[in-house]
């Protein structure tokens, strides 16, 4: 829809494996009210993020778990739904190695030896809603987390705090807020960014928020 422009309302029927930005907008389980918010007509603009010549409506992600969804196998999804990424993921923690990148920010330039990053539209990840009511989806911002350890004790620690939402405090971890930046790879490896779930560019990663870039109901 972003690119062909295709400017009409998007309406989100949370029947997917994870359903992640369908959490965010408080759906997720309820497929009556999504419905009823389609029947409903109210139209809202949200941002939508953008990579190199991919757009995000929730999560871009590398490094740490970030692959699990492309990498999962289909007919796991369609057997065991959501358990099936826990599965895939289970051995990563063991192969994923710390790489270094460097952020380009509006006003900084930011050099981070990590295990992961994520790029947040919405605020959800795994089903599990990070930010509480923030970020927005209005706001014109893109939010960043840095996970920069690459102990394994410290690392499923910091994911124990997920839940509860105490990680940001967390010396470990990096948070930043931004209109667009750009990410290169400069030491280690590590696989293709997850974009909503499918495989993403190659690096250098060109990130932006196309701010109040799709109508959807709401």
């Amino acid at each position: 829809m972003m690119k062909y422009n295709i400017n009409v309302p998007l309406g989100i029927i949370p029947a997917g494996t994870s359903n992640d930005f369908a959490t965010h907008l408080g759906l997720y389980g309820n497929l009556e009210m999504a419905v009823d918010k389609i029947i409903e007509g109210h139209i809202e603009e949200i941002d939508v993020g953008k990579v190199n010549d991919l757009y995000f409506i929730n999560v871009l992600s590398a490094g740490l778990f970030s692959s699990t969804s492309y990498k999962t196998d289909k007919r796991l999804k369609e057997l065991l739904g959501h358990l099936s990424y826990f599965l895939t993921a289970a051995k990563q923690p063991f192969e994923q190695r710390p790489f270094k990148i460097r952020i380009e920010t509006t006003d900084a330039v930011i050099e981070e030896k990590i295990m992961v990053f994520v790029v947040f539209n919405g605020s959800t990840v795994g089903r599990i809603d990070l930010f509480s009511d923030e970020p927005s989806i209005q706001d014109g911002m893109l939010d960043i987390v840095m996970l920069r350890t690459g102990k394994m004790n410290e690392t499923l620690k910091i994911l124990g705090e997920f839940e509860n939402k105490e990680f940001l405090s967390n010396d470990n971890i990096v948070y930043l807020r931004d209109k667009k930046f750009k990410i290169t790879l400069l030491e280690g490896t590590c696989d293709r960014p997850d974009v909503d779930g499918d495989e993403g560019p190659e690096f250098p990663l060109n990130v932006e928020c196309v701010e109040r870039g799709l109508k959807i109901f709401l």
